[in-house]
């Protein structure tokens, strides 16, 4: 049985986004023996140009179901069938997340049809959806919206089943090619057992051993990745492989958690196959302060045991490189950037440096510029290398709906990371979530890991903290 089935969202993030339309047909390899679709209000503002590709209006959902109220219906022609899709993977992977959202678990075999096109129709020219009917003579009535596009789903479906002389479907649906290409030493319920949720996945040796530890939103997705990528190989990573015994993997809802997680992991264990990234060294350092004249000093040395630079580099050229860039571009002192002897402010009693004469320095060193002024520039010129505030919490999925994932930043440092009630994540519980959290050893690669999350992401909610010993302030 199958469950050919099409889905319109707010936008292109299952985490972020929600469900506006479904449509499904349940298929029993010969006719349409059940259908569904219906829009659904997915309780956010649809964004104009999702409403300009789907038709799908605000206006148009205000009465609509939410999807609580139509996921039994959902469950019930899912039940026992294959999940069937043009790009399955968005449609499956916003249907494990709508349903995550209830608090359940959604897991069902998975067949695309684009996958599916490529193997039995290797000659048609494009596999978009609408280019393969156009190509195929299949009719899409209301392309972009839920029932048009899963119905002609049902159509390319049927021509592929008549053609599928290698029996391709049966194949996918069985992950025959997976299985049997397994590595020696690999079953395949160990494979059966992997969840397909984010999280930390180890490979171990045959005396249980961790010989390499990866991270993923999808483990089980990535392991098969693993194999079927390095089957024909035969090369480092196929070694890898068959010299794996068994697979573990640790949950963590949080995608951020879960890149965390593995550096610390492959920091531990200092796995065979992680080598290039357990290597990493940071022996010199960019760092900021203020001298009593009140100038920002900016200056590269080398590391001491329990420093916290703004920015750290295996080799102190690397570090010069980018302080002389900004330096520039921001028209920063060099007297207090420390290239020219010590970067201390007391260098302006010798006079204007040499970059007042080339314009590429306001006459700070001269006293010209204010302060305030000069300070603002030097702040902006390393922002993307610091968090956006010296405490905060940054509040993401949790393993288990509706807990949330708290990861602690405290001056500028991350601390760890904990999981916690939603409803307890308020300012009266900041103190007793600090005290909560796990704490993990200092590791300048989190942190960087934890700014350029910040950076990127747009879903977590950062809470800004102020001074550690002040009331804390929602800024989210």
């Amino acid at each position: 049985m199958y469950a050919i089935i099409d889905i319109e969202a707010t936008g292109g993030s299952p985490k972020r986004d929600k469900i506006t339309e479904v449509a499904i047909y349940r298929y029993d390899g010969e006719k349409v023996v059940d259908t569904f679709s219906t829009l659904i209000n997915p309780e956010i503002e649809i964004p104009p140009f999702i409403s300009r590709l789907t038709g799908i209006t605000d206006d148009m959902v205000a009465e609509a179901p939410k999807f609580e109220e139509v996921a039994e219906r959902i469950l019930e022609l899912t039940k026992d069938a294959v999940f069937v899709a043009h790009n399955v993977q968005f449609d499956y992977s916003y249907m494990k997340a709508e349903f995550k959202r209830l608090g359940h678990e959604f897991e069902r075999k998975k067949l695309c049809t684009v996958i599916l096109s490529k193997q039995i129709l290797p000659d048609v020219e494009s596999y978009s959806l609408g280019n393969i009917c156009q190509e195929l003579g299949i009719p899409i009535e209301n392309r972009h919206r839920a029932k048009g596009d899963a119905k002609a789903t049902v159509e390319l479906f049927k021509l592929l089943v008549d053609k599928d002389e290698f029996n391709c479907i049966y194949d996918n649906i069985h992950d025959v090619d997976l299985y049997k290409n397994l590595p020696p030493n690999l079953e395949g319920k160990v494979l059966a057992t992997l969840p397909e949720e984010t999280g930390v996945y180890y490979f171990h040796n045959a005396i249980g051993k961790v010989i390499f530890v990866g991270k993923s939103v999808d483990i089980r997705r990535r392991v098969y990745q693993h194999i079927i990528n390095n089957i024909s190989t035969k090369g480092k990573r196929w070694q890898m492989l068959v010299k794996t015994h068994n697979i573990s993997f640790q949950e963590t809802g949080s995608e951020l958690i879960a890149q965390l997680l593995e550096s610390y992991e492959i920091k531990r264990l200092r796995p065979n196959y992680n080598k290039a990234q357990r290597a990493r060294r940071f022996n010199y350092g960019i760092f900021k302060y203020q001298e009593e004249d009140g100038y920002l000093q900016i200056e590269v040395r080398k590391l001491k045991s329990g420093e916290r630079p703004i920015a750290a580099f295996s080799k102190e050229e690397y570090a010069l490189k980018i302080l002389k860039a900004r330096m520039e571009q921001y028209k920063l002192c060099p007297h207090f950037c420390g290239v020219k002897g010590k970067g201390k402010s007391k260098k302006t009693k010798e006079g204007a440096c040499e970059n007042v004469k080339r314009s590429l320095c306001n006459g700070a060193c001269l006293g010209k510029e204010k302060v305030a002024a000069y300070n603002r520039r030097a702040r902006k010129a390393f922002k993307d290398l610091e968090y956006p505030a010296s405490n905060l919490f940054i509040i993401g999925e949790g393993r288990v709906y509706p807990n949330k994932s708290v990861v602690y930043v405290e001056d500028s440092t991350l601390v760890g990371w904990g999981y916690f009630e939603a409803d307890f994540i308020k300012e009266e519980n900041y103190e007793l979530i600090k005290e909560k959290i796990i704490q993990m050893p200092y590791n300048y690669d989190a942190d960087k890991l934890v700014r350029t999350y910040i950076d990127k992401n747009k879903l977590d909610e950062i809470i800004k903290l102020g001074n550690v010993n002040q009331v804390p302030v929602n800024s989210g």
